[in-house]
Order: structure tokens, then sequence, then C-alpha cells
């Protein structure tokens, strides 16, 4: 039998509720040494890399057209459009074991643009608070995309401005 209302109530579930409701939920993945985050809603689906069509006078960072069950999208390789390697390596932190799935594309939209990220792992969905410190990068290029950042188990996650991203990366 359900509980009445004044009963979750008294047993704290409406404000279990109420807290996961007001956290926001991200698709979170790593590339080299980074652990970066999209919104959910930006991601339609995450698919097993697959060679890539390359194209004609794209840019570094896109490697071509990738097949996916939705069509064909191009496959940007996001460390050539902005430097990930060291921006956050922390080496002498203990890394908590973590269930990533091996490299991937996943497919995300923002607006009307339409792009496959190619990621070394993917960890899956999280959920943290809506604002986070700025500033981790220190100073480095990515720091013009980045949101938020949240300390998670594994290392420093952060929160990628999707539209801004893919709108600098269309415009150069």
């Amino acid at each position: 039998m359900a509980a009445t209302a004044k009963q979750q109530s008294e047993l704290g579930i409406d404000s279990g509720l109420a807290a996961f409701a007001a956290l926001d939920q991200l698709f979170a993945f790593r590339i080299g040494c980074s652990y970066l985050a999209v919104p959910v809603e930006s991601v339609l689906h995450v698919d097993a890399i697959q060679p890539a069509v390359p194209l004609a006078r794209a840019p570094a960072w896109i490697a071509g057209l990738v097949p996916v069950p939705s069509g064909a999208v191009p496959l940007m390789e996001l460390e050539r459009f902005v430097p990930l390697g060291h921006v956050l390596a922390v080496e002498s932190r203990p890394r908590a074991e973590v269930d990533e799935l091996p490299g991937r594309v996943i497919v995300v939209q923002e607006s009307s643009m339409r792009v496959g990220l190619r990621c070394d792992r993917v960890v899956g969905v999280v959920a943290v608070p809506p604002k986070g410190a700025e500033g981790a990068t220190r100073g480095q290029r990515l720091s013009e995309f980045v949101e938020a950042e949240y300390e998670q188990p594994y290392g420093l996650l952060l929160r990628l401005n999707l539209e801004k991203l893919l709108m600098a990366a269309r415009a150069r």
C-alpha cells in the first residue's frame, strides 16, 4: 500500500525527492586525463566508434563523418580543438574505480548543431548541483567553454557549455 503524503513527509521522502529533482543530470565522459560532461538532454545517443570518412578541407578537429543510427555526423576530436592533455591531470590524487565503457562516439545536439564527440571512456549519467566552482582550468583555453566544475570520486568533472563550444568550433 502506498504511503500517504503525510507519511512520506514524516519519512523524509518528499525532501529526498525534492533534493534529487534540484540536481542537474549530466552525461560524463573522459578524454585523456580530463573528465567532461554535457547536459543529458543534449545527448541523442552513444555508439561504438566507427571509421570516419575524411572530409576535404575539414578543420583538424573534425576527423570526418561517422555513421550513426540517425545518419552521418561530423566526428569532433575535442582534444584537437582545445588543449586537454595536461589541463586536469592530477597524478598525485588516487583515482577511484569507475565503471567506464571503452571509447565511444557521443552524438550531441545543441540548437541546430549535431556532432559526434569522440571520447576515450563513457562514465555515464551523474547528478550534480546546478552550480559549481569556476576557474578550475588554471587559465587554459578550455576555461572559456567550462560552466562549472565538480569534485567526483574519480577526479575533477568539468561541465561544458556545449552551445558555446560548438559555435566556436563552427566559426573557426
